[in-house]
């Protein structure tokens, strides 16, 4: 069996060639955007008192979160100055989204900027529940910003129970607001955000879940972001319990991912109901808790460490790399006119977490001697692995205990000339991680 090695951060410094052919000429291309991480933010409504007096219970989570989410219900009615001020303490990560609503008054939102900037926080993000407007919109995105920070961006935020379908159609509605009226605003404002009770999820209430991922999409088509909430409420769904949130919510995550919607933000948070707000996990795996949730979250996306592999195993199976950078380099002469195959194995060695993973090639001094192809179960990915990544995820996702090849087929032209490629491969748990496992070919 093999063993199991540390992840490796790696800041990639070659070029990566954009979106190509099935199989392309080994030639360098102008760079392509990195993608961005999705970050996550965690808050508590009912048991907050719990992560406040048992710190070492979620340690990972408040270390590790991109921030605190609390909305205008705790602000108004709930959380003390002194509440506050103990959260922005336990918080590594030292930022703010507040979620308000249109019930809530300019003052009512103005005191909530100024007490969490009492408690040490920043606020790079907000959101309007409740219906929108510009007016609203724009005292939350410029009140009281510390120096140099630039405006928050301010999110329309409702239930995708709520919409009609999905935001792009306009069926009927039994609601105040029309998709017409969340389309609107979503156009002027910084993107959408998403209310989401489990239990709505669970039974797809009202075609929830094509409606949340339509609004992430929406978002997304007008180069805005979406945020996406996890919240272990029943909303009344009687097959519900808030023992189910962990395995809900995880699938809810992985549907999302499924579905080409993945949010750039996802906020933890519970409302409205009882369940455990520590601890995050239990012998490393996550626990059922609105902790053990986010610490799923930001496993998934940062990977758990010891768990990613990338290596090549030549055809007698004998394991030939190891994917670790800096020793890990597989040196191999090509005749003229010959193909070489390599078979790049993508594996997950953790026991419980999962990953979207993306395998990313990039070129270094490349030319016209060389071309490469990628497949996958047949299928050509060429043109996703040179470009922004191929996304291991449906029927290919990198659940616990499993793998994935690749096959890489290296073909050297029969014409003389400068003959040496080097391919760096990437493979990173999620999307826009900063976690990398890589492996270095080099043909002469």
């Amino acid at each position: 069996m093999r063993h199991m090695k540390p992840l490796i951060r790696l800041i990639a410094a070659a070029a990566i060639l954009a979106a190509l052919a099935c199989s392309v000429n080994a030639q360098p291309q102008k760079t392509t955007k990195t993608a961005q991480r999705v970050e996550v933010y965690v808050g508590v409504a009912d048991n907050h008192m719990d992560q406040i007096n048992r710190p070492d219970q979620w340690t990972y989570v408040r270390r590790n979160a991109d921030g605190f989410y609390i909305n205008f219900i705790e602000l108004d009615s709930m959380y003390s100055q002194s509440t506050l001020d103990a959260y922005g303490k336990l918080f590594t990560n030292k930022n703010a989204f507040i979620e308000s609503d249109m019930n809530s008054s300019t003052e009512k939102e103005q005191g909530y900027v100024d007490r969490l900037h009492k408690a040490g926080f920043t606020i790079p993000y907000t959101s309007l529940n409740y219906g929108w407007s510009k007016e609203r919109q724009d005292g939350l995105k410029s009140y009281a910003l510390k120096p140099g920070q630039k405006q928050r961006l301010c999110f329309v935020q409702d239930g995708p129970w709520n919409i009609g379908g999905t935001i792009f159609e306009n069926k009927a509605y039994n609601g105040v607001f029309s998709n017409s009226d969340y389309r609107s605003w979503v156009r002027q404002a910084d993107g959408t955000s998403t209310d989401g009770p489990l239990g709505f999820w669970l039974i797809d209430q009202g075609s929830m879940k094509s409606a949340s991922y339509s609004m992430v999409k929406f978002a997304h088509s007008l180069g805005k972001k979406s945020v996406l909430m996890l919240c272990p409420y029943g909303a009344g769904v009687t097959s519900y319990t808030p023992a189910m949130y962990l395995n809900v919510g995880t699938n809810c995550v992985r549907e999302h991912e499924d579905n080409d919607a993945d949010p750039d933000i996802w906020d933890v948070f519970e409302y409205a109901t009882s369940i455990d707000a520590v601890p995050e996990q239990k012998e490393g795996a996550p626990h059922n808790s609105t902790t053990g949730m986010a610490y799923y979250l930001i496993k998934h996306i940062k990977g758990d460490p010891n768990t990613l592999d990338l290596y090549d195993t030549a055809d007698s199976g004998k394991t030939t790399g190891e994917g670790v950078f800096g020793s890990s380099i597989l040196t191999r002469s090509i005749a003229p006119g010959k193909t070489a195959h390599y078979a790049i194995s993508a594996a997950n060695l953790s026991s419980w977490c999962d990953y979207a993973a993306v395998l990313k090639a990039s070129l270094i001094g490349a030319n016209k001697v060389w071309s490469i192809k990628f497949k996958l179960a047949g299928k050509d990915i060429t043109q996703d692995v040179l470009g922004g990544g191929y996304k291991f995820y449906q029927s290919h996702r990198l659940n616990p205990q499993t793998s994935q090849t690749v096959d890489l087929y290296i073909t050297r032209s029969a014409t003389k000339g400068h003959a040496k490629l080097e391919l760096l491969l990437e493979l990173r748990p999620h999307n826009g991680s900063d976690t990398v496992d890589s492996l270095r070919i080099i043909a002469k």
